[in-house]
Protein backbone atom coordinates (compact mmCIF):
# COMPACT_ATOMS: atom_id res chain seq x y z
CA UNK A 1 0.00 0.00 0.00
CA UNK A 2 3.09 2.61 0.78
CA UNK A 3 4.24 2.23 -2.39
CA UNK A 4 0.95 2.72 -4.32
CA UNK A 5 0.93 6.19 -2.58
CA UNK A 6 4.26 6.75 -3.04
CA UNK A 7 3.59 6.00 -6.68
CA UNK A 8 0.75 8.32 -6.84
CA UNK A 9 2.45 10.89 -5.17
CA UNK A 10 5.32 11.07 -7.02
CA UNK A 11 2.80 11.04 -10.21
CA UNK A 12 0.78 13.26 -9.23
CA UNK A 13 3.80 15.81 -8.64
CA UNK A 14 5.32 14.98 -12.05
CA UNK A 15 1.83 15.58 -13.26
CA UNK A 16 1.41 19.38 -11.54
CA UNK A 17 5.31 19.79 -13.11
CA UNK A 18 4.11 18.48 -16.45
CA UNK A 19 1.16 21.10 -16.59
CA UNK A 20 3.04 23.75 -15.29
CA UNK A 21 5.90 23.63 -17.20
CA UNK A 22 3.01 23.27 -20.72
CA UNK A 23 1.45 26.83 -18.78
CA UNK A 24 4.63 28.41 -19.07
CA UNK A 25 5.31 27.20 -22.72
CA UNK A 26 1.76 28.37 -23.68
CA UNK A 27 2.29 31.31 -22.25
CA UNK A 28 5.67 32.11 -24.04
CA UNK A 29 3.76 31.66 -27.53
CA UNK A 30 3.36 35.20 -28.82
CA UNK A 31 -0.65 35.75 -28.87
CA UNK A 32 -0.44 36.56 -32.79
CA UNK A 33 0.20 32.84 -33.75
CA UNK A 34 -2.59 31.76 -31.44
CA UNK A 35 -4.92 32.48 -33.73
CA UNK A 36 -8.78 32.13 -33.67
CA UNK A 37 -8.51 28.86 -35.74
CA UNK A 38 -5.93 27.25 -33.31
CA UNK A 39 -8.08 28.15 -30.41
CA UNK A 40 -10.72 26.43 -32.31
CA UNK A 41 -8.92 23.44 -32.43
CA UNK A 42 -7.79 23.24 -28.73
CA UNK A 43 -11.22 23.35 -27.40
CA UNK A 44 -12.61 20.84 -30.13
CA UNK A 45 -9.62 18.06 -30.42
CA UNK A 46 -9.95 16.69 -26.89
CA UNK A 47 -13.85 15.29 -27.34
CA UNK A 48 -12.29 13.68 -30.69
CA UNK A 49 -11.68 9.84 -30.35
CA UNK A 50 -9.62 7.28 -32.74
CA UNK A 51 -12.07 4.09 -32.84
CA UNK A 52 -9.72 0.92 -33.08
CA UNK A 53 -11.95 -1.98 -33.79
CA UNK A 54 -9.76 -5.58 -33.84
CA UNK A 55 -10.27 -7.90 -37.42
CA UNK A 56 -12.14 -10.87 -36.30
CA UNK A 57 -9.59 -13.56 -35.14
CA UNK A 58 -7.32 -11.58 -34.25
CA UNK A 59 -5.38 -11.57 -37.47
CA UNK A 60 -4.89 -8.65 -39.92
CA UNK A 61 -4.78 -4.60 -39.42
CA UNK A 62 -7.09 -3.13 -36.87
CA UNK A 63 -10.27 -1.26 -38.47
CA UNK A 64 -9.70 2.43 -38.24
CA UNK A 65 -11.91 5.42 -37.62
CA UNK A 66 -13.16 8.14 -35.68
CA UNK A 67 -15.82 9.53 -32.94
CA UNK A 68 -16.76 12.88 -31.45
CA UNK A 69 -17.92 12.82 -27.64
CA UNK A 70 -21.50 14.43 -27.59
CA UNK A 71 -22.25 13.72 -23.61
CA UNK A 72 -20.37 14.16 -20.64
CA UNK A 73 -20.93 10.90 -19.77
CA UNK A 74 -18.98 9.37 -22.64
CA UNK A 75 -21.44 9.19 -25.22
CA UNK A 76 -19.58 8.63 -28.86
CA UNK A 77 -21.40 9.58 -32.53
CA UNK A 78 -19.71 7.65 -35.26
CA UNK A 79 -20.62 6.26 -38.73
CA UNK A 80 -22.37 2.89 -38.32
CA UNK A 81 -20.05 1.36 -40.89
CA UNK A 82 -17.55 1.90 -38.85
CA UNK A 83 -18.10 -0.59 -35.83
CA UNK A 84 -20.72 -2.63 -38.06
CA UNK A 85 -20.26 -6.40 -36.44
CA UNK A 86 -18.97 -5.59 -33.50
CA UNK A 87 -20.37 -5.33 -29.82
CA UNK A 88 -16.99 -3.23 -28.44
CA UNK A 89 -13.53 -2.17 -29.52
CA UNK A 90 -11.52 0.76 -27.90
CA UNK A 91 -10.91 3.94 -28.53
CA UNK A 92 -7.55 6.42 -28.14
CA UNK A 93 -8.03 9.52 -26.41
CA UNK A 94 -6.16 12.64 -27.12
CA UNK A 95 -4.03 12.60 -24.23
CA UNK A 96 -3.04 8.72 -25.35
CA UNK A 97 -5.00 7.29 -23.35
CA UNK A 98 -7.14 4.50 -24.22
CA UNK A 99 -10.62 2.97 -23.23
CA UNK A 100 -12.79 0.48 -24.23
CA UNK A 101 -16.18 1.06 -25.78
CA UNK A 102 -19.74 -0.49 -26.09
CA UNK A 103 -21.67 -0.09 -29.51
CA UNK A 104 -24.87 0.93 -28.14
CA UNK A 105 -27.13 1.61 -31.06
CA UNK A 106 -26.79 1.27 -34.68
CA UNK A 107 -28.63 2.85 -37.22
CA UNK A 108 -27.51 1.17 -40.96
CA UNK A 109 -29.81 2.75 -43.58
CA UNK A 110 -28.64 6.63 -41.62
CA UNK A 111 -24.99 4.96 -41.68
CA UNK A 112 -25.05 6.21 -37.81
CA UNK A 113 -23.78 4.66 -34.20
CA UNK A 114 -23.65 5.57 -30.81
CA UNK A 115 -21.11 4.33 -28.62
CA UNK A 116 -20.27 4.50 -24.56
CA UNK A 117 -17.04 4.86 -23.16
CA UNK A 118 -16.15 2.89 -20.20
CA UNK A 119 -14.66 4.96 -17.15
CA UNK A 120 -15.89 7.57 -15.18
CA UNK A 121 -16.81 11.13 -16.67
CA UNK A 122 -17.31 13.57 -16.99
CA UNK A 123 -16.07 13.61 -20.93
CA UNK A 124 -14.95 16.62 -22.81
CA UNK A 125 -17.56 16.86 -25.68
CA UNK A 126 -18.65 19.24 -28.78
CA UNK A 127 -22.48 20.12 -29.18
CA UNK A 128 -24.16 18.69 -31.71
CA UNK A 129 -25.31 22.06 -33.67
CA UNK A 130 -27.53 23.07 -36.38
CA UNK A 131 -27.12 22.49 -40.23
CA UNK A 132 -29.98 24.68 -41.59
CA UNK A 133 -28.32 27.97 -41.97
CA UNK A 134 -24.74 26.81 -43.18
CA UNK A 135 -23.94 29.12 -45.69
CA UNK A 136 -21.43 28.57 -48.64
CA UNK A 137 -18.09 29.54 -48.53
CA UNK A 138 -18.49 28.68 -44.20
CA UNK A 139 -15.05 27.81 -42.55
CA UNK A 140 -15.09 24.32 -41.21
CA UNK A 141 -12.75 22.01 -39.35
CA UNK A 142 -12.39 17.72 -39.57
CA UNK A 143 -10.35 15.91 -36.98
CA UNK A 144 -10.01 12.71 -37.80
CA UNK A 145 -8.07 9.50 -37.96
CA UNK A 146 -6.83 10.35 -41.03
CA UNK A 147 -4.54 7.77 -42.78
CA UNK A 148 -4.04 6.29 -39.52
CA UNK A 149 -2.66 9.45 -38.12
CA UNK A 150 -4.81 9.89 -35.17
CA UNK A 151 -6.17 13.21 -34.45
CA UNK A 152 -5.06 14.98 -37.84
CA UNK A 153 -6.79 18.31 -38.68
CA UNK A 154 -7.76 19.93 -42.08
CA UNK A 155 -9.51 22.88 -42.55
CA UNK A 156 -12.27 23.81 -45.35
CA UNK A 157 -15.07 25.79 -46.40
CA UNK A 158 -18.84 24.39 -47.02
CA UNK A 159 -18.51 23.88 -50.83
CA UNK A 160 -21.53 22.01 -51.48
CA UNK A 161 -25.07 22.53 -50.12
CA UNK A 162 -28.44 20.07 -50.15
CA UNK A 163 -26.56 17.50 -51.44
CA UNK A 164 -27.35 13.47 -51.39
CA UNK A 165 -25.03 10.95 -51.46
CA UNK A 166 -25.01 7.47 -51.78
CA UNK A 167 -21.95 5.32 -50.73
CA UNK A 168 -21.03 1.72 -50.27
CA UNK A 169 -23.28 1.11 -47.10
CA UNK A 170 -26.05 3.14 -47.29
CA UNK A 171 -28.40 6.29 -49.16
CA UNK A 172 -27.70 9.67 -47.00
CA UNK A 173 -30.52 11.95 -47.92
CA UNK A 174 -29.13 14.94 -46.37
CA UNK A 175 -25.35 15.76 -46.66
CA UNK A 176 -23.23 18.95 -46.24
CA UNK A 177 -20.29 19.16 -49.08
CA UNK A 178 -16.79 20.58 -48.11
CA UNK A 179 -13.46 20.81 -49.62
CA UNK A 180 -11.36 19.75 -46.15
CA UNK A 181 -9.13 16.94 -46.64
CA UNK A 182 -10.94 13.64 -45.85
CA UNK A 183 -8.76 10.59 -45.89
CA UNK A 184 -9.65 6.68 -44.57
CA UNK A 185 -9.91 6.41 -41.04
CA UNK A 186 -11.61 10.21 -41.15
CA UNK A 187 -15.27 8.10 -40.94
CA UNK A 188 -17.47 9.19 -38.43
CA UNK A 189 -15.72 11.98 -37.40
CA UNK A 190 -16.73 15.74 -36.21
CA UNK A 191 -17.28 18.37 -39.17
CA UNK A 192 -16.65 21.42 -37.32
CA UNK A 193 -17.78 25.41 -37.29
CA UNK A 194 -16.21 28.42 -36.47
CA UNK A 195 -17.55 28.70 -33.34
CA UNK A 196 -17.19 25.50 -32.57
CA UNK A 197 -20.17 23.30 -32.83
CA UNK A 198 -20.47 19.81 -34.82
CA UNK A 199 -21.99 20.62 -37.85
CA UNK A 200 -21.80 17.08 -39.58
CA UNK A 201 -20.88 13.60 -39.80
CA UNK A 202 -17.92 13.09 -41.65
CA UNK A 203 -18.71 10.20 -43.89
CA UNK A 204 -17.31 9.53 -47.46
CA UNK A 205 -15.65 11.20 -50.04
CA UNK A 206 -16.03 11.05 -53.71
CA UNK A 207 -13.36 8.83 -55.52
CA UNK A 208 -11.98 10.30 -58.66
CA UNK A 209 -12.53 13.46 -57.75
CA UNK A 210 -10.20 16.14 -56.05
CA UNK A 211 -11.34 17.58 -52.69
CA UNK A 212 -15.17 16.61 -52.32
CA UNK A 213 -16.09 14.57 -49.33
CA UNK A 214 -19.75 14.83 -47.89
CA UNK A 215 -20.55 14.85 -43.83
CA UNK A 216 -23.75 13.87 -42.79
CA UNK A 217 -25.92 16.85 -41.47
CA UNK A 218 -26.31 17.67 -38.25
CA UNK A 219 -29.62 18.81 -38.58
CA UNK A 220 -30.47 14.96 -40.05
CA UNK A 221 -28.63 13.31 -37.09
CA UNK A 222 -31.42 15.43 -34.66
CA UNK A 223 -34.24 14.26 -37.11
CA UNK A 224 -33.28 10.23 -36.79
CA UNK A 225 -32.03 10.32 -32.95
CA UNK A 226 -35.01 9.05 -31.61
CA UNK A 227 -35.06 6.39 -33.64
CA UNK A 228 -31.22 5.77 -33.64
CA UNK A 229 -31.55 5.87 -29.60
CA UNK A 230 -35.33 4.16 -29.00
CA UNK A 231 -34.73 5.02 -25.35
CA UNK A 232 -38.10 4.20 -24.37
CA UNK A 233 -38.16 0.30 -25.91
CA UNK A 234 -33.52 0.00 -25.25
CA UNK A 235 -33.58 0.67 -21.92
CA UNK A 236 -37.00 -0.35 -21.14
CA UNK A 237 -37.95 2.67 -19.32
CA UNK A 238 -41.50 4.94 -19.72
CA UNK A 239 -41.18 8.39 -19.95
CA UNK A 240 -44.22 9.67 -22.14
CA UNK A 241 -42.75 13.38 -23.49
CA UNK A 242 -41.85 14.40 -27.23
CA UNK A 243 -39.27 17.05 -27.98
CA UNK A 244 -38.51 18.92 -30.43
CA UNK A 245 -35.88 17.40 -32.36
CA UNK A 246 -34.51 20.40 -34.06
CA UNK A 247 -35.21 22.82 -31.86
CA UNK A 248 -32.12 24.96 -30.15
CA UNK A 249 -33.50 23.89 -26.65
CA UNK A 250 -35.14 20.62 -25.19
CA UNK A 251 -38.62 21.54 -26.09
CA UNK A 252 -41.83 19.38 -25.02
CA UNK A 253 -44.04 19.02 -28.05
CA UNK A 254 -46.42 16.54 -26.39
CA UNK A 255 -47.29 14.67 -23.53
CA UNK A 256 -49.05 11.44 -22.95
CA UNK A 257 -51.65 10.70 -20.60
CA UNK A 258 -51.14 8.78 -17.42
CA UNK A 259 -47.16 8.69 -18.30
CA UNK A 260 -44.59 9.49 -15.63
CA UNK A 261 -44.27 12.87 -17.49
CA UNK A 262 -47.79 13.47 -17.42
CA UNK A 263 -48.13 12.70 -13.72
CA UNK A 264 -45.06 14.95 -13.03
CA UNK A 265 -46.37 17.88 -14.63
CA UNK A 266 -44.45 18.70 -17.84
CA UNK A 267 -46.73 19.53 -20.30
CA UNK A 268 -46.54 20.58 -24.30
CA UNK A 269 -44.73 23.65 -24.68
CA UNK A 270 -42.48 23.41 -21.32
CA UNK A 271 -38.60 23.76 -22.11
CA UNK A 272 -36.02 21.01 -19.97
CA UNK A 273 -33.73 22.47 -18.58
CA UNK A 274 -31.46 20.29 -16.25
CA UNK A 275 -31.79 16.42 -15.43
CA UNK A 276 -30.31 15.41 -12.34
CA UNK A 277 -28.28 18.95 -12.13
CA UNK A 278 -26.80 18.11 -15.66
CA UNK A 279 -27.86 21.17 -18.18
CA UNK A 280 -29.25 19.97 -21.23
CA UNK A 281 -29.95 21.70 -24.41
CA UNK A 282 -31.82 19.69 -27.26
CA UNK A 283 -33.39 16.62 -27.62
CA UNK A 284 -30.99 14.54 -28.53
CA UNK A 285 -29.13 15.49 -24.87
CA UNK A 286 -32.48 14.46 -23.05
CA UNK A 287 -32.32 11.18 -25.11
CA UNK A 288 -28.71 10.11 -23.69
CA UNK A 289 -29.74 11.50 -20.28
CA UNK A 290 -32.43 9.04 -20.35
CA UNK A 291 -30.76 6.19 -22.12
CA UNK A 292 -28.59 5.02 -18.63
CA UNK A 293 -31.90 5.53 -16.68
CA UNK A 294 -33.95 2.22 -15.42
CA UNK A 295 -37.85 1.68 -14.38
CA UNK A 296 -38.25 3.02 -11.31
CA UNK A 297 -35.49 5.81 -11.06
CA UNK A 298 -36.78 9.37 -9.72
CA UNK A 299 -35.66 12.10 -11.93
CA UNK A 300 -35.53 15.95 -10.48
CA UNK A 301 -35.87 17.56 -14.14
CA UNK A 302 -35.88 21.81 -14.34
CA UNK A 303 -38.09 23.61 -16.43
CA UNK A 304 -38.66 26.28 -17.92
CA UNK A 305 -41.65 27.51 -19.23
CA UNK A 306 -41.99 31.42 -20.35
CA UNK A 307 -40.93 33.24 -17.74
CA UNK A 308 -41.14 30.73 -15.47
CA UNK A 309 -38.49 28.16 -13.78
CA UNK A 310 -39.87 25.13 -11.67
CA UNK A 311 -38.62 22.05 -10.65
CA UNK A 312 -40.68 18.93 -11.03
CA UNK A 313 -40.05 15.37 -10.13
CA UNK A 314 -40.90 11.68 -11.43
CA UNK A 315 -41.07 8.30 -11.74
CA UNK A 316 -39.92 6.85 -14.50
CA UNK A 317 -41.90 3.74 -15.68
CA UNK A 318 -41.63 0.81 -17.15
CA UNK A 319 -42.20 -0.84 -20.76
CA UNK A 320 -42.24 -4.71 -20.47
CA UNK A 321 -41.62 -7.26 -23.15
CA UNK A 322 -44.21 -7.34 -25.09
CA UNK A 323 -45.63 -11.39 -24.52
CA UNK A 324 -46.25 -13.99 -27.03
CA UNK A 325 -49.01 -14.86 -28.87
CA UNK A 326 -50.88 -18.08 -27.37
CA UNK A 327 -51.64 -20.27 -30.69
CA UNK A 328 -52.38 -23.65 -30.09
CA UNK A 329 -50.21 -24.95 -33.97
CA UNK A 330 -48.51 -23.07 -36.49
CA UNK A 331 -46.83 -24.32 -39.82
CA UNK A 332 -44.55 -22.60 -42.27
CA UNK A 333 -44.77 -19.67 -43.65
CA UNK A 334 -47.18 -16.31 -44.33
CA UNK A 335 -49.98 -16.36 -46.18
CA UNK A 336 -49.97 -13.29 -48.72
CA UNK A 337 -52.67 -10.84 -50.85
CA UNK A 338 -52.00 -8.78 -53.83
CA UNK A 339 -54.37 -5.46 -54.59
CA UNK A 340 -53.91 -3.92 -58.11
CA UNK A 341 -53.78 0.22 -58.32
CA UNK A 342 -51.80 3.13 -59.26
CA UNK A 343 -50.42 3.67 -55.66
CA UNK A 344 -48.36 6.58 -54.87
CA UNK A 345 -48.41 5.68 -51.25
CA UNK A 346 -49.75 2.88 -48.94
CA UNK A 347 -53.40 2.32 -49.53
CA UNK A 348 -56.17 1.89 -47.22
CA UNK A 349 -56.50 -2.06 -47.68
CA UNK A 350 -59.96 -2.23 -46.27
CA UNK A 351 -61.28 -0.08 -48.98
CA UNK A 352 -59.80 -2.54 -51.95
CA UNK A 353 -60.65 -5.84 -53.53
CA UNK A 354 -58.09 -8.35 -53.14
CA UNK A 355 -56.96 -9.32 -56.74
CA UNK A 356 -55.39 -12.97 -55.66
CA UNK A 357 -53.71 -14.85 -52.59
CA UNK A 358 -51.59 -17.43 -51.48
CA UNK A 359 -49.16 -18.30 -49.22
CA UNK A 360 -45.57 -18.02 -49.29
CA UNK A 361 -42.15 -19.09 -47.46
CA UNK A 362 -40.79 -15.53 -46.88
CA UNK A 363 -42.74 -11.65 -47.87
CA UNK A 364 -40.95 -11.62 -51.35
CA UNK A 365 -42.81 -9.27 -55.05
CA UNK A 366 -42.35 -12.51 -56.57
CA UNK A 367 -45.28 -13.60 -54.93
CA UNK A 368 -47.24 -10.88 -57.55
CA UNK A 369 -48.20 -13.51 -60.48
CA UNK A 370 -46.00 -11.61 -62.96
CA UNK A 371 -47.30 -8.32 -62.33
CA UNK A 372 -44.46 -5.34 -62.36
CA UNK A 373 -45.60 -2.63 -61.97
CA UNK A 374 -48.91 -0.94 -59.91
CA UNK A 375 -49.61 -3.21 -57.20
CA UNK A 376 -49.59 -3.83 -53.29
CA UNK A 377 -49.23 -6.57 -51.60
CA UNK A 378 -49.89 -7.78 -47.70
CA UNK A 379 -48.22 -10.41 -45.95
CA UNK A 380 -50.10 -11.72 -42.45
CA UNK A 381 -49.31 -14.38 -39.92
CA UNK A 382 -46.10 -14.70 -37.03
CA UNK A 383 -42.40 -14.14 -36.72
CA UNK A 384 -41.09 -16.55 -34.06
CA UNK A 385 -38.56 -14.90 -31.54
CA UNK A 386 -35.83 -17.33 -30.05
CA UNK A 387 -34.94 -15.05 -27.21
CA UNK A 388 -36.40 -12.66 -24.83
CA UNK A 389 -34.92 -8.98 -25.31
CA UNK A 390 -34.46 -5.96 -27.60
CA UNK A 391 -35.60 -6.76 -31.40
CA UNK A 392 -34.43 -4.27 -34.42
CA UNK A 393 -36.71 -5.09 -37.26
CA UNK A 394 -35.48 -3.69 -40.75
CA UNK A 395 -37.57 -3.54 -43.76
CA UNK A 396 -35.44 -2.58 -47.17
CA UNK A 397 -38.00 -1.66 -50.03
CA UNK A 398 -39.05 -0.18 -53.12
CA UNK A 399 -41.09 1.04 -53.63
CA UNK A 400 -42.93 1.41 -49.80
CA UNK A 401 -43.68 -0.49 -46.75
CA UNK A 402 -44.94 -1.21 -43.55
CA UNK A 403 -44.04 -3.93 -40.84
CA UNK A 404 -46.29 -4.22 -37.62
CA UNK A 405 -45.17 -6.58 -34.91
CA UNK A 406 -48.37 -7.45 -32.35
CA UNK A 407 -50.44 -4.93 -34.05
CA UNK A 408 -48.18 -2.05 -33.37
CA UNK A 409 -46.28 -0.19 -36.53
CA UNK A 410 -42.51 -0.56 -35.65
CA UNK A 411 -41.09 -0.10 -39.34
CA UNK A 412 -42.69 2.96 -41.47
CA UNK A 413 -40.90 3.07 -45.16
CA UNK A 414 -43.67 4.09 -46.83
CA UNK A 415 -43.71 6.18 -49.84
CA UNK A 416 -42.12 6.37 -53.48
CA UNK A 417 -38.33 5.64 -53.32
CA UNK A 418 -35.58 3.80 -54.43
CA UNK A 419 -34.45 0.79 -52.08
CA UNK A 420 -33.78 2.47 -48.77
CA UNK A 421 -34.27 0.70 -45.42
CA UNK A 422 -35.46 1.59 -42.36
CA UNK A 423 -35.40 0.08 -38.66
CA UNK A 424 -37.73 0.04 -35.49
CA UNK A 425 -37.02 -1.57 -32.25
CA UNK A 426 -39.70 -3.68 -30.07
CA UNK A 427 -39.43 -5.37 -26.37
CA UNK A 428 -40.22 -8.79 -26.92
CA UNK A 429 -40.78 -12.14 -25.23
CA UNK A 430 -39.73 -15.44 -26.80
CA UNK A 431 -42.26 -16.69 -29.14
CA UNK A 432 -44.66 -16.26 -32.10
CA UNK A 433 -45.72 -12.67 -32.23
CA UNK A 434 -48.24 -11.29 -35.03
CA UNK A 435 -46.87 -10.03 -38.03
CA UNK A 436 -48.16 -8.00 -41.02
CA UNK A 437 -46.38 -6.38 -43.41
CA UNK A 438 -47.40 -3.97 -46.54
CA UNK A 439 -45.75 -3.21 -49.42
CA UNK A 440 -46.22 -1.45 -52.68
CA UNK A 441 -44.73 -1.23 -55.80
CA UNK A 442 -45.65 1.82 -58.58
CA UNK A 443 -42.65 1.81 -61.40
CA UNK A 444 -38.90 0.75 -61.66
CA UNK A 445 -37.04 -2.30 -59.61
CA UNK A 446 -39.34 -4.04 -57.16
CA UNK A 447 -37.16 -4.86 -53.78
CA UNK A 448 -38.47 -5.66 -50.44
CA UNK A 449 -36.35 -7.69 -47.52
CA UNK A 450 -36.67 -8.14 -43.76
CA UNK A 451 -34.06 -8.34 -41.40
CA UNK A 452 -33.57 -8.50 -37.56
CA UNK A 453 -31.08 -8.80 -35.27
CA UNK A 454 -31.30 -9.68 -31.45
CA UNK A 455 -29.73 -11.38 -28.05
CA UNK A 456 -27.64 -13.63 -30.03
CA UNK A 457 -28.87 -12.43 -33.19
CA UNK A 458 -26.65 -10.50 -35.80
CA UNK A 459 -27.80 -8.22 -37.97
CA UNK A 460 -29.34 -10.24 -41.22
CA UNK A 461 -32.32 -11.32 -42.98
CA UNK A 462 -34.89 -12.54 -41.28
CA UNK A 463 -34.91 -16.89 -42.42
CA UNK A 464 -37.81 -18.73 -43.63
CA UNK A 465 -37.74 -20.82 -40.48
CA UNK A 466 -38.84 -17.72 -38.13
CA UNK A 467 -41.76 -17.23 -40.47
CA UNK A 468 -45.36 -19.33 -39.23
CA UNK A 469 -48.71 -19.15 -40.11
CA UNK A 470 -51.98 -20.96 -38.70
Amino acid sequence: MFWRMRFSAVALSALLIAATLAGQAADAVPTERRTPLVRLIERSVSAVVSIRIPQAGGGGPERVGTGSIIHPAGFVLTNQHVVAGAESGRVQMRDGTTRPFEVIAELAHEDLAVLLLSGQGPFPRLHLGRSHDLMLGEPVIAIGDAAALPFTVSRGIVSGLGRATHTEHAFLPSVVQTDAAINGGNSGGPLINAVGEQIGVVTSRRDGADNVAFAITADRVRAVFAELLAVEERAGIRFGAELDALAERAVVTAVTANSPAADGGLVAGDVLTRIQGTLVRSAAEVALELLARRPGDTLQIGVLHGDTEREVTLELGAVPLAPAARVESSQPGLQWEVYEGAFDALPDFGALARADQGVCEVPAVDVHGGRRDDYALVFTGFVEVPADGVWRFGATSDDGSRVWIDGRLVVDNDGLHGAVGKTGIRRLASGLHALRVEFFERRGDEVLTLHWSGPGQPWGEIPASAYRRQ
